[in-house]
């Protein structure tokens, strides 16, 4: 069975089966023209495999369980364990939680009172990273923006960078224009022909000059904000910002009056149909270093009433890929993904170094 024959019957990419092979966990023969060819040993494998990655048991066990060098109750057992630890750990930080509020503690005698964080049965180093493990994971939902969005902070605070640009423009202008008109003069005598008159340069002039250039340069900044494009994530609400569903005007608007989901089209997470999320390969000229290739994440957000927003990652600068894929999933939203990018979104490194790991479109050969 070749690989395009596999992703149909086990829903699965040729990046995640690559990705298995890798780590050692299948290794399909490969045929007289070099296509790799499952047979049924390795069909059952990778069923094994995405059924028990869907329990989030790690690889490393997966392959122990494959090459017989672990059984699989056992296992189990140990995951078992280790959920009840999380169980365990949470159990306890409600407790302490609610020994605070009520006892109103200040944190300054919760630190100083050794007593209070201490339980014998807890291993401390242990339970930080559980704590931590636990309450990434059941953090209130937040506010994530995937697309161009300009914040309405950053677009008043580039008006002194415009008034200082057309200050320099303006003073450039007055500068230069005389020497450019005498220069031309020059030449136009040369010529035999008639001179253009002479430029001074006034203390009105340089004012009415920089009040153009002032004029200019926030039509630019104005219009470029109008472009934005953006899909807001929040806890019950998804708001659409885009030239697709509005006018430039009302974006402006929006961002100007802070109140962009006014003027935004807005959906409930039950109006979502379904997201799909790709890996886009991107290459970039890097200088001297070459080309570049980076990694992609396209989220494509199709509503039931058929409208459908495509966004790319690594447009705005506070975005956060993961917790918007934690929020979908919270929501029941149906999310159409290829195994590996659902991998990579889970873990808790950084997605370009994940990415990278797996398909080293940046190695030196």
């Amino acid at each position: 069975m070749l690989v395009k024959e596999v992703q149909e019957q086990l829903h699965i990419s040729s990046h995640t089966l690559r990705y298995y092979e890798k780590m050692g966990l299948i290794k399909p023969e490969r045929n007289q023209n070099g296509y790799r060819n499952y047979d049924d040993n390795d069909i059952r494998k990778i069923k094994k495999i995405i059924y028990l990655r869907e329990l989030e048991i790690p690889i490393e066990e997966i392959k122990a369980i494959l090459n017989n060098e672990k059984d699989f109750q056992n296992v189990l057992e140990s995951h078992l364990k280790k959920l009840d630890y999380q169980i365990k750990s949470l159990k306890y930080i409600q407790e302490i939680c609610n020994d605070l509020k009520e006892k109103d503690l200040p944190l300054l005698d919760v630190i100083t009172n050794e007593n209070t964080l201490i339980n014998e049965n807890i291993n401390q180093t242990e339970l930080k990273t559980d704590i931590k493990k636990i309450f990434d994971y059941f953090k209130p939902i937040k506010t994530v923006v995937l697309g161009y969005r300009v914040d309405p902070n950053n677009f008043f605070s580039a008006f002194p960078l415009v008034l200082f640009a057309s200050f320099l423009a303006s003073l450039g202008i007055a500068v230069g224009l005389p020497k450019a008109i005498d220069y031309l003069n020059q030449q136009l005598v040369a010529s035999n022909l008639d001179p253009l008159p002479n430029f001074e340069t006034t203390v009105m002039t340089v004012v009415v000059i920089m009040i153009i250039s002032l004029i200019i340069f926030s039509i630019l900044i104005t219009f470029h904000c109008g472009k934005q494009k953006y899909i807001e994530l929040t806890d019950n609400q998804l708001s659409i910002c885009s030239l697709q569903t509005q006018s430039r005007l009302s974006i402006l608007k929006g961002m100007i009056l802070k109140d962009s989901k006014r003027y935004n089209r807005n959906y409930q997470y039950s109006d979502l149909d379904y997201v799909k999320i790709n890996l886009i390969f991107s290459t970039t000229s890097a200088g001297r270093a070459g080309i570049w290739r980076t990694y992609i994440l396209q989220f494509v957000f199709h509503f039931q009433d058929d409208f459908e927003f495509i966004t790319d990652s690594g447009q705005y600068f506070g975005e956060d890929l993961k917790l918007a894929y934690q929020i979908l999933k919270q929501k029941d939203v149906k999310i159409i993904s290829d195994n590996i990018v659902v991998e990579a979104l889970k873990q808790d490194g950084k997605l370009f170094d994940f990415f990278e790991d797996h398909f080293h479109l940046n190695s030196k050969k």
